[in-house]
This record gives structure tokens, C-alpha cells and sequence, in this order.
């Protein structure tokens, strides 16, 4: 594994793992790439979650056009996150949505005409509102006997207009409730 990124990852705990599933992916790249994901999904599904490892504000905006091309190209919607999109990665702004550690910071996100994202208090069931007002709508995944996913729900597509601000409820190491 490249010596940067290595450096960037050392807290997450299992690193151990995560060098030996980057070796493996390295040996048969093919299985790895957005086409053969798009080749053998499931039929069901409606959208891609481009989850990576690392922010995706390191990718330019010509490459992140060509994924989300490639994904709407087969029929999918697509939901993509950036850590502080809407301060170090506004090149990818209509093409991520912008993660945020609070309603503040959702606040500033959104002001700055990002869709975004944002961590709520633990326990949180129902929408809340920012600090200047705007309504925060929780994800319908992490409610209590809701059997959403994002497969079904794509509240996180940065294509949508609305809503502007999707919160997640902090959940620690608890599994999904309900």
C-alpha cells in the first residue's frame, strides 16, 4: 500500500485487513472496477453508493463527472459523500453531497448551495432544525422499524433538490435500530 495513504489511514483500527483486501483487489483488478460493478449488480438495485477509501474531494471533477456519467449511464442514481465538501472539495459541487459533523456546519454547507449531509445527536427520531431554521430530514435507514435503505430511498442522491440536509443519528457501536 502506498506510503501516503497508509499514513492517512493509520488510525482506522484493522489496518492489518485493509492491507491485505488491497492486496487481494491489486491481483485481480478487473473485479475491482466501476464497469464490472455495474456488470454484476443485483437487479434490484436503483442506486451505486460510491464508497472509496479516502475522500473523494481527491478526485478531479472531470473524473468524478465520468463515474457519475458511467453510473446514470446504466440506469442508476448515485450517492457520493465528501467530508467539508462545500469548503475543500467546491470543484465536485453538484456531483457530491457534503458531509458535516454538525447542524452549524450544515448550516454553512448549505448557504454555500451544497445538499448535504449531517451527524445528529444519538437517539434522534424525529426532524430537527438547524440553527438558522432549515429542517433536517433523518435517514430513513437508521429509524426504528423503517426498512429502508439507501437502495431504496436515494434521500442521498446530490442530483435531488430536496431535501437539502439529510441527518444521521449518531448510532456508536450499535447495530441499525428496531
Amino acid at each position: 500500500m502506498d506510503r501516503k495513504i497508509k499514513e492517512a489511514l493509520a488510525w482506522l483500527p484493522g489496518l492489518e485487513t485493509l492491507d491485505a483486501t488491497t492486496a487481494r483487489a491489486a491481483a485481480t483488478p478487473d473485479r475491482y472496477s466501476l464497469q464490472y460493478a455495474l456488470e454484476c449488480r443485483h437487479r434490484s438495485a436503483r442506486y451505486a453508493r460510491l464508497a472509496m477509501i479516502g475522500d473523494p474531494g481527491i478526485l478531479s471533477r472531470a473524473a468524478m463527472e465520468a463515474i457519475d456519467h458511467q453510473i446514470r449511464g446504466a440506469g442508476l442514481g448515485l450517492i457520493v459523500h465528501a467530508h467539508h465538501a462545500h469548503r475543500v472539495s467546491q470543484h465536485l459541487h453538484g456531483l457530491v453531497m457534503s458531509s458535516t459533523d454538525d447542524l452549524t456546519e450544515a448550516d454553512e454547507a448549505v448557504d454555500a448551495g451544497w445538499q448535504t449531509t449531517t451527524i445528529l445527536p444519538p437517539g434522534t427520531t424525529e426532524s430537527v432544525r438547524t440553527p438558522r431554521g432549515r429542517r433536517v430530514v433523518i435517514c430513513p435507514a437508521l429509524l426504528p422499524g423503517r426498512p429502508a435503505v439507501c437502495n431504496t430511498c436515494g434521500l442521498c442522491d446530490p442530483s435531488r433538490a430536496e431535501p437539502e440536509i439529510v441527518g444521521y443519528p449518531m448510532l456508536g457501536h450499535r447495530r441499525r435500530p428496531g
